[in-house]
């Protein structure tokens, strides 16, 4: 098992897409749903992080866990990650990855957005 509870270091963005195409890794978008409609990323899946906070969404991102999966959380300017990162723990999940950047710098690194 790993512990990947800590922003990504900014030189591995093609490694986590990468990963992410081989089935090893999944993005994990934490707006809201109508955020995640209107625009995503192609390899995300949406668990809001409103519903985090709450305990929803939370098996979701365990069942990643429990297949070995990485897990990268990224939101639309950085800031709600870092929320996430401060309140996931309380719920037993340690093993993930905030990706601290906008949306908009990430399609800069390679990440494709859909509409």
């Amino acid at each position: 098992m790993f512990n990947f509870f800590a922003p990504v270091d900014e030189n591995n963005y093609d490694d986590i897409m990468t990963e992410i195409k081989d089935g090893k890794a999944q993005l994990i978008d934490i707006r809201e749903y109508n955020e995640w409609t209107s625009n995503r990323f192609e390899c995300a899946v949406n668990v809001p992080l409103s519903g985090l906070s709450r305990g929803i969404g939370i098996e979701k991102l365990a069942a990643f866990e429990n297949d070995n999966k990485k897990v990268y959380l990224h939101c639309h300017t950085g800031s709600r990650v870092q929320m996430a990162q401060r309140m996931l723990p309380a719920f037993g999940l340690n093993n993930f990855s905030i990706i601290p950047i906008s949306m908009m710098e990430m399609s800069r690194k390679g990440f494709n957005l859909v509409a």
